[in-house]
């Protein structure tokens, strides 16, 4: 079981946590030769809470551990995702905003340009969401999920 912990998580915390039960047990040890019984039920009365903390915070470590590998993965897929989806937006966007330029001389009648007008309009929508915003503003910056207009 040994190599198993070893093999699944960072050397150095195993280590420190082997090291952490032994002197718990070398203190037992020298207490139960060193000492009556009483004395020795005494001091492990007041060192089993400590002890108590201190297995439950290494269990905590090691059996989370992993999940939160698992969630950041999970979140870091989700922000490429984002950026992927706000870049294809960004572009769909330029597509609509060039589409109504280029139809803007055909579209002589007052209703045409209208027409125009609003394909214009939801193209600097599509375009300028918070969340664009946001990601064009700096690459790193954590993208939020503010409501579109």
């Amino acid at each position: 079981m040994f190599p198993t912990i070893l093999a699944a998580t960072d050397a150095g915390s195993v280590v420190v946590a082997v090291a952490i039960i032994v002197l718990i047990g070398a203190i037992t040890l020298v207490a139960m030769v060193k000492y009556d019984i009483d004395a020795a039920l005494k001091m492990w009365a007041a060192l089993g809470t400590v002890t108590g903390l201190v297995v439950g915070s290494m269990g905590t470590y090691f059996f989370t551990k992993d999940q939160l590998s698992t969630t950041s993965s999970a979140l870091a897929a989700t922000r490429s995702a984002l950026r992927t989806s706000e870049s294809q937006k960004a572009q769909a966007a330029d597509q609509i905003q060039g589409l109504a330029e280029s139809i803007k001389p055909f579209a002589a009648s007052e209703q045409g340009a209208e027409k125009v007008s609003k394909l214009e309009d939801v193209g600097r929508k599509l375009k300028y969401t918070p969340a664009t915003l946001v990601l064009e503003a700096s690459p790193e910056a954590q993208p939020t999920a503010a409501p579109t207009q």
